[in-house]
């Protein structure tokens, strides 16, 4: 799926990188490879995330929020796939 969503804007998956949290509970706001993802969009290290299930990436509106504005201050595009 994420492969489809980096052909369709022609994005080499080499130049991708991956933050899983395996084994980490949806609502923890201190969820490591979250926080590495926040702390790298920051400084407008991606032009693109992409978001394998946005219902995955938080519960909490917080969390939400703190994604979303990370995004948009480093003009970083969000694509869910």
């Amino acid at each position: 799926m994420i492969g489809t969503g980096l052909d369709e804007r022609e994005i080499d998956a080499e130049n991708v990188d991956h933050y899983v949290d395996l084994g980490h509970s949806v609502p923890d706001p201190d969820r490591e490879q979250f926080r590495e993802l926040i702390d790298s969009i920051e400084p407008g290290q991606y032009e693109y995330v992409v978001v394998w299930m946005l219902s995955l990436l938080a519960r909490l509106v917080g969390i939400y929020q703190c994604f979303f504005e990370t995004c948009e201050d480093a003009r970083t595009t969000r694509v869910t796939v």
